[in-house]
């Protein structure tokens, strides 16, 4: 919270999510979703270019950390492995994550 002098106390969330979805050159759709907290290594980002693939994380994390939904396209064509940090995009994308287009869902 911050609580300027003759303000209102304002409630400043502890960190924000996105979720992008798009279709790519190959005209398959793709999604990424990203967690960023107000933290000190987030802080420490902003002091220079930041490497957004840290934050990549799954859609069921996403999920799990907001009470949303998502249809099941949504993580059959997020192509993160895992929850965990990386270091190169090498570590984020797996070859073998086939999208589902919406004419293919039953």
């Amino acid at each position: 919270a911050v609580h300027p002098p003759g303000r209102a106390l304002a409630i400043v969330p502890a960190g924000f999510f996105k979720v992008i979805a798009y279709i790519n050159k190959q005209n398959d759709l793709e999604v990424r979703c990203f967690v960023m907290y107000q933290d000190k290594a987030a802080l420490a980002d902003a002091k220079g270019v930041v490497d957004y693939q840290r934050y990549q994380i799954t859609t069921s994390k996403v999920e799990e950390l907001t009470g949303l939904v998502f249809d099941a396209v949504y993580h059959t064509a997020n192509i993160v492995q895992n929850n965990t940090e990386v270091d190169s995009p090498a570590e984020v994308i797996k070859p073998s994550t086939a999208p589902v287009r919406d004419h293919e869902i039953p």
